[in-house]
């Protein structure tokens, strides 16, 4: 029998994604990518924050992540 093992990106890991100094845990990701599952919450709570954005620019650039997060992850998100 084979293990599989999987992991969930939630909020704490997106956000770590966004520092600058994230280079060893990006290539992480990207040598894991089967294997990661996304919280479809997550995407709620950035959404909720993106809207509190007072800048429009940075909002929509937040926004367009989000998108590409979702389009990378279609196949992988979990709902609770």
């Amino acid at each position: 029998m084979a293990i599989v093992k999987s992991w969930i990106v939630d909020n704490a890991l997106l956000k770590l994604l966004a520092m600058s100094g994230a280079a060893i845990l990006r290539r992480w990701c990207a040598d894991n990518r089967p294997q990661l599952y996304l919280f479809t919450a997550s995407l709620t709570d950035i959404a909720q924050a993106i809207a509190k954005s007072r800048v429009p620019s940075r909002a929509a650039a937040q926004r367009k992540s989000v998108e590409d997060i979702k389009a990378r992850f279609s196949d992988r998100m979990l709902s609770i």
